[in-house]
């Protein structure tokens, strides 16, 4: 008999004696409480590292132990180290740990750094153009001559906004976790520049390392530590980078073996990415300079037919950060995207496709002519993987990517207005609910959007109806029009035509009538089902199949869980609020970042209340995610399209068939898996090449 059936039999007897008057008292104790454990205050240490005195922060962190018990470990924290010194539209500059003493003769690393400049509501942290500051996170007692595993994180947000010290990032819990279980490693957080200061278009000609400017910050941290990494007690020779969103697009970027400054495999040797869209377009060298215009334009610095004038660059570093950011939002704002996104269908632009404005700080491939470019030369999904890479996505990305989420709320917003008003243009097809619209369709409604966007008043009126958006006026709209075919369409380009139409009509993927009952509701899981199969799913597919031609091998994984809190709380921007949108009903993007730090955290940091099903996975998936047993999982192979599944019941399995099992399709050219049925048409990325 069990301590628990004993003490429930001991309650039952004495409820009967007492119903009986008898004052006698129970004579098996309830069971106690276990006593709550507070952590220990934090305290400051000076650290030998190398030749220098580190003075740093040793933390008692709670956790759960595998058994689900908790327990106080320690360990040491290394916060806002300088890894490299910037000047605006210049490269940074590597410095070392006895440049940046203080007047003690110290590297004062006990508070993170300033983030570097986005709008101030995205990070927890203030914003300072001098913001390339590094953070370490390693077992207590893990000094010099100890060879630990180590881990470096590249943050996401569409390389606008975030920062290496949010806290959903933080590497206290896992770092714990790990010296807990005896598989200790050290886990490594930094800055980069982002926004208009970190991609910047620099003429290749005059300056042999170009822009990109955020890609060379990530480059010089993993030369900080190749270079520094051992007198924590790190392996400079057994580095995993990592990434989210906009990070795993970073270390798709940074796998590369033909820019001028090759880190793969030399100064990391294994890579994770979480949710790389490899179906993205970047910008290339003639785009980048397209839209430098756009920046002299909101600073006033451009002149007829000749773009930007002479002294544009010079003029533009003289602005202030406040003048900057007030330029960047203007650029950011949905509204302005939108118009640049259809004047490039309207007139063709310098890429395959246009979608590349709606990231528009992403980084530029920058090979123009005999220039070969230094930092990023080809598109990652020609690159391929070069390292060990464990790669994959969440269930639903599609759903708050990038500007994904607008554009069903823009659009059909915009078409609703000329639909109702006969004067601006003929009847359009789209308005009687014709789905799909021929090439001389396509024209015209490209045309009449432009010309509606083209008045000052009416871009007045989108914006005003984007800036009273609200998370619930707009999640009730479930069944608005959507314009799904028509979006598609332009979304990956007017140039596209051919191989779009030929996708859409496709089952799977065909539009329903817009006007009959359900046809909105259908359409808009279609589009986000498109979405996720070209962007991320039937991508990632592809480069994990081909991993051994690159010389990396791979293991792919998918991410189904959908917790029951929203990893995006409850925004006040327009963009933020679709994105949150998205987080309802599935595995977003940036779901899976609370599990695998194992933080009841959103992503700006306020505290969310997990079930205990999700505590439960957050300490086995984050265990997992920072072990030797990740990379020992099977790796890919396209015969038996083995995948690991992160269940939304909280189990991690091995699924084989994957697409045949999970995305059967109705069209008979799609039956064997719609992501092998697009890969036999050659439809994954007809878009890019």
């Amino acid at each position: 008999m069990t301590f628990f059936t004993r003490s429930l039999l001991a309650l039952v007897i004495s409820s009967f004696v007492v119903g009986c008057g008898n004052e006698v008292e129970p004579t098996v104790p309830m069971p106690e409480k276990p006593p709550v454990i507070e952590p220990e205050p934090a305290r400051q240490e000076i650290f030998q590292i190398g030749n220098v005195e580190v003075l740093g922060t040793v933390e008692s962190v709670l956790i759960n132990d595998q058994m689900g018990s908790q327990k106080l470990v320690s360990i040491d924290t290394f916060k806002g180290i300088q890894f490299a010194t910037q000047s605006r539209f210049q490269h940074s500059k590597y410095v070392t740990m006895e440049e940046t003493l203080n007047s003690d003769g110290q590297v004062d690393a006990t508070n993170y750094g300033a983030s570097c400049p986005q709008a101030q509501n995205k990070t927890t942290q203030t914003i300072d153009e001098d913001c390339l500051y590094l953070n370490i996170w390693r077992p207590s007692g893990a000094e010099s001559g100890k060879t630990l595993p180590v881990y470096v994180f590249i943050h996401g947000g569409d390389f606008e906004y975030g920062s290496g010290s949010e806290p959903v990032i933080e590497g206290d819990t896992i770092v714990a976790q790990g010296a807990d279980d005896k598989k200790d490693f050290i886990y490594v957080s930094f800055n980069y520049r982002l926004g208009l200061l970190g991609s910047y278009w620099v003429d290749g000609a005059n300056n042999t390392e170009g822009g990109n400017f955020g890609l060379g910050d990530q480059k010089r941290v993993l030369e900080w530590v190749s270079n520094n990494i051992s007198k924590f007690g790190g392996d400079a020779s057994n580095v995993t980078l990592m990434g989210q969103g906009a990070g795993a697009m970073s270390v798709g970027i940074l796998q590369s073996q033909f820019s001028q400054e090759v880190v793969a495999g030399e100064t990391f040797q294994r890579a994770i990415m979480q949710s790389n869209p490899y179906g993205f377009e970047y910008k290339n060298d003639d785009a980048a300079k397209s839209y430098r215009k756009s920046i002299c334009e909101e600073f006033d610095l451009t002149r007829p037919i000749f773009g930007c004038t002479n002294d544009a660059d010079e003029k533009i570093k003289e602005k202030s950060i406040e003048e900057i950011l007030t330029a960047q939002n203007e650029l950011l704002n949905p509204v302005n995207k939108l118009v640049d996104w259809l004047a490039e269908n309207v007139l063709g632009g310098k890429t395959a496709t246009p979608m590349h404005n709606f990231m528009p700080f992403a980084p530029y491939i920058e090979n123009d002519g005999d220039q070969a470019g230094y930092h990023f030369t080809e598109a990652p999904a020609q690159g391929g993987l070069t390292v060990d890479t464990v790669i994959g996505n969440n269930a639903n990305e599609a759903n708050s990517f990038a500007m994904l989420p607008s554009l069903t709320f823009l659009i059909p917003l915009v078409i609703s207005e000329l639909c109702d008003n006969t004067d601006n243009i003929t009847r359009l097809s789209l308005c009687g609910g014709d789905p799909i619209l021929d090439e001389s369709g396509q024209a015209q409604l490209v045309k009449a959007l432009s010309r509606w966007l083209d008045n000052t008043d009416n871009k007045r009126y989108l914006a005003q109806k984007v800036s009273q958006v609200s998370f619930d006026n707009v999640a009730k709209e479930t069944e608005r029009l959507t314009a799904y075919g028509v979006v598609t369409q332009l979304f990956f380009g007017l140039g596209n035509r051919e191989s779009i139409n030929e996708l859409l009509s496709l089952t799977d993927y065909y539009p329903e009538l817009e006007n009959e009952l359900g046809g909105s509701v259908a359409n808009m899981k279609m589009y986000k089902m498109l979405m996720n199969d070209l962007l991320f799913n039937g991508p990632a597919r592809e480069m994990a199949a081909n991993s051994l031609e690159q010389g990396g091998d791979a293991i792919m994984y998918q991410f189904e869980v959908a917790p029951s809190f929203n990893i995006w709380g409850d925004p006040s921007e327009a963009t933020d609020i679709f994105k949150a949108i998205g987080c309802i009903s599935g595995a977003c993007s940036g779901s899976e970042l609370a599990f695998v730090f194992n933080k009841a955290l959103r992503l700006d940091g306020s505290e969310v209340k997990p079930s205990s099903k999700e505590l439960a996975l957050m300490n086995k998936l984050s265990r997992l995610w920072f072990s030797e047993a990740l990379f020992q999982s099977e790796h890919y192979n396209a015969n038996n399209d083995n995948v690991i599944i992160i269940e939304d019941s909280g189990q991690i399995n091995t699924e084989y068939d994957w697409d045949f099992n999970n995305h059967q399709g109705i069209d008979p050219l799609l039956r064997n898996g719609r992501l092998e049925g697009l890969k036999e048409l050659e439809l994954t990325l007809h878009h890019l090449f």
